[in-house]
């Protein structure tokens, strides 16, 4: 992996704000882009969060006799995501995180408030200022889900960088047409957790998943991104 930084990443508003350190901050992400290009074997993580029933972090409900998993994604869209309604991903594929990994690291690394918004970009692989400012959190079917991997299963802890015999064709078709376009914007690591482009030490950055296009969601919860993790009830 390239090594992107020799000291910690965590910006104040002073250092955002002046135009050298966002020239620098857009070359570190080209560099993250550059070297996700080539996912190698030592890059593999065995701790990705798996979703299922006796995982006790996650959080689980029943409707009309269906099991539903709490998931969350961060969105510049929030009229996309009623409510209370079930809403129907008629937009594409819809990528997304579980929330206790997500809160957590927020908690352990005890990020300010003025440094919040970029650390989630670096963190989530996202580009600087893109715009993202609402969490909303789903109740998604796991059948649903796919993790954006050769191995695309979502039930155990690692993703592996070839695909196997049995996987589908459409995810096949689905994985060849991302990788020959996304690297023009986004690090994809294409082993199940998202390229964190802040952390000198680990570009391991969160598990994500992905929710397929025309899934039925239950909105559970649309915040700010900063109440969402001011909410003392979370």
């Amino acid at each position: 992996m390239l090594a992107l930084l020799s000291t910690g990443f965590f910006l104040n508003n002073d250092a955002v704000a002046s135009s050298p350190e966002v020239t620098d901050l857009e070359q570190i992400y080209r560099s993250a882009i550059e070297d996700a290009m080539i996912a190698e074997e030592d890059e593999i993580c065995k701790e990705l969060v798996p979703i299922t029933e006796s995982n006790t972090e996650l959080q689980w409900m029943e409707d009309s006799g269906e099991k539903y998993v709490l998931v969350v994604t961060w969105t510049k869209y929030p009229e996309s995501y009623p409510v209370g309604v079930n809403v129907s991903t008629w937009w594409g594929d819809t990528w997304v995180m579980v929330i206790p990994e997500l809160k957590g690291f927020v908690q352990q690394n005890d990020i300010q408030d003025d440094e919040l918004t970029v650390r989630l970009e670096q963190l989530i692989g996202l580009p600087y200022d893109n715009g993202n400012n609402y969490f909303v959190e789903m109740w998604v079917m796991p059948d649903d889900l796919f993790r954006p991997a050769p191995d695309p299963e979502i039930t155990d802890t690692q993703a592996q960088l070839y695909f196997h015999e049995n996987v589908s064709q459409e995810h096949l078709e689905w994985f060849n047409s991302l990788n020959s376009t996304t690297y023009e914007e986004y690090p994809w690591t294409r082993l199940g957790y998202t390229y964190d482009w802040g952390d000198p030490k680990s570009d391991v950055g969160l598990s994500e998943y992905v929710v397929k296009e025309n899934s039925q969601v239950i909105i559970n919860s649309v915040s700010t991104t900063h109440d969402y993790f001011d909410q003392e009830s979370n």
